[in-house]
């Protein structure tokens, strides 16, 4: 005779066979088996820019501009006793900012982090059952671009007379990284390249 069993929870898992002839006579033996735990395994991710799912390119990394909330969904395998109490802690920017982390319960994780600085950011997930075991450590890698500043449109000023002095008010924007340290400036005769910096004909902020 043969049994076929799957036991779920880790520990002694106790079996017992009764066996039964025509008689009605009956022996009963028993056979203990120690059951042990399985660690977390395969963890997954996926990057997020709202409603669009990212794809890597071929090294595997993900791109995305500086400003953007970015989510990051997690996932691991384990089995079924296991995959609801999985305690997932991210790392979204674990070599920069790694005292940022996340931690959440289940099967499924997800995180929101902006990005404020241009490159290589790492985000890490280690996934562990309720035993304290963990799965590898998943690196997601995101490389972040700069985005330029912005003007809004400056109005003409009034007509002056020669020598009068007037006033030109421009507003810029730029990601939170980079607008503290913005720098302005006014190039009054954009026919010169005076400084030697971009080209003739063309301002610049």
């Amino acid at each position: 005779a043969r049994c076929t069993v799957t036991p779920r929870v880790e520990g002694e898992y106790t079996i017992e066979v009764i066996g039964m002839d025509d008689d009605g006579a009956t022996v009963t033996e028993t056979v203990t088996i120690d059951v042990t735990n399985i660690a977390p395994s395969n963890p997954g991710a996926e990057v997020w820019s709202g409603n669009t799912k990212l794809t890597p390119d071929t090294r595997g990394v993900y791109s995305a501009l500086e400003g953007d909330s970015l989510e990051i969904r997690g996932w691991a395998e384990d089995s079924e006793n296991d995959i609801d109490d999985l305690v997932h802690l991210w790392a979204p920017d674990a070599e920069d900012n790694p005292d940022i982390q996340h931690q959440s319960v289940g099967q499924f994780s997800s995180v929101e982090h902006i990005y404020t600085t241009v490159g290589l950011h790492l985000a890490t997930l280690v996934v562990t059952d309720d035993d304290g075991e963990s799965s590898e450590t998943l690196t997601v890698v995101i490389d972040i671009a700069n985005v330029a500043p912005t003007i809004d449109p400056i109005s003409n000023p009034l007509p002056v007379a020669e020598g009068d002095e007037i006033t030109i008010t421009a507003t810029v924007w730029d990601t939170l990284g980079d607008l503290e340290n913005m720098q302005n400036c006014f190039d009054l005769d954009p026919e010169t390249n005076s400084d030697g910096e971009g080209e003739i004909g063309r301002a610049h902020v």
